[in-house]
């Protein structure tokens, strides 16, 4: 069982994908963390013949992510998975701190880069500087 999928499982999983050991590990990754945050238990495994059938007779096979219980609000998980991008938005450490860490708003100064055409009430992107997201957002 998994409780959150985290950095480490997220690396993991890009490792496995890199190294060419498990073929889409790290999409299967993503879906699930979608999911979890959505209230939606997942178990990825093998592709053995009758896997399903198995599970739903009571064998304990693949790996379970639980559903996170304090999952996204509808309003959050519609910006964070159903809403086209329109930009990106590159921020410093001290940004991406104050967002995540603090709560607060993104100010001016704490941009380093934007690419894209938006408008308010479009979303956006919220990169750190090593161009990973860490949040996305409403303009």
């Amino acid at each position: 069982e998994v409780d959150d999928i985290d950095e480490k499982i997220e690396k993991i999983s890009l490792s496995a994908s890199i190294e060419g050991r498990v073929g889409g590990m790290q999409t299967k990754i993503k879906a699930a963390k979608i999911a979890t945050r959505s209230g939606i238990p997942v178990i990825i495994g093998g592709g053995e013949r009758n896997f399903l059938g198995r599970i739903f007779a009571g064998e304990e096979r693949g790996t379970l992510f639980l559903p996170k219980k304090d999952g996204l609000t509808s309003r959050k998980k519609w910006i964070a998975y159903a809403h086209l991008l329109a930009g990106t938005v590159v921020v410093d450490d001290g940004a991406k701190r104050a967002l995540i860490v603090e709560g607060k708003s993104l100010l001016a100064a704490g941009i380093i880069e934007i690419t894209g055409n938006f408008e308010v009430g479009d979303s956006v992107s919220l990169l750190d500087m090593n161009s990973e997201e860490f949040a996305r957002g409403i303009v």
